[in-house]
């Protein structure tokens, strides 16, 4: 039923149907699946949950340790900019107007302010009063990843150049990395999932091997 409606079609009798013009018995494939089925059934049954029931304490924090990578949440920033356009001026004027620009900033002129009386109306960010929005490693151009890596909340950059103009940014919030709980109980579970898997390979051969000596 989920593949007839997957494929548009209201009943399995149109599905059967359009297996049959591409050439595929519709019994066969049901055989199949049910095959398949049943073959994921008892691996789930006989392999493994049994694993999943005997992992302890002690496996599940090992897991937890060698796999901290996999489980932090990256870091995040959150910046705004003031951005100065050329506009008919020399990249010299506009520069000079951008490191002025920065010294008053730094010394307690509104960001807000600065935004209105300076960026290009055009500007996404204008109308949002500079914000740029939040960023995560990676999401940001290397020279301005640079420019705020040693920044504190509320501190600005040097003037950037652009190829239009010179930005000013300033950082806006700050998240460090953190890694999930091992507590967390959705960690808990993703963790005794994923060390059943580990284990999974190895323990399905030996299955198989019994069966057969069996």
């Amino acid at each position: 039923l989920q593949m007839a409606k997957d494929s548009g079609l209201k009943t399995l009798s149109e599905l059967e149907q359009a297996m049959r013009n591409q050439g595929v018995d519709p019994e066969n494939a049901r055989a199949n699946l049910r095959k398949r089925l049943q073959q994921q059934y008892v691996v789930q049954r006989e392999v493994l949950q049994p694993i999943y029931q005997r992992l302890t304490e002690k496996d599940k924090r090992e897991f937890y340790e060698k796999h901290k990578a996999e489980l932090t949440i990256p870091g995040e920033v959150t910046i705004s900019e003031v951005f100065l356009p050329l506009e008919g001026h020399t990249a010299a004027e506009v520069e000079q107007r951008a490191r002025r620009l920065v010294a008053e900033l730094r010394a307690g002129q509104s960001f807000v302010e600065a935004v209105k009386n300076n960026s290009a109306a055009t500007r996404a960010s204008r109308a949002q009063d500079g914000k740029m929005g939040s960023f995560k490693p990676g999401e940001l151009k290397p020279d301005i990843a640079a420019a705020i890596s040693s920044l504190k909340i509320g501190e600005v950059t040097e003037p950037i150049r652009l190829q239009d103009g010179f930005q000013i940014i300033r950082v806006d919030d700050r998240k460090e990395a953190t890694v999930r709980a091992f507590e967390d109980p959705e960690v808990q579970r993703g963790i005794a999932s994923a060390a059943t898997m580990e284990r999974a390979e190895e323990a399905r051969k030996k299955y198989v091997k019994k069966l057969r000596e069996d």
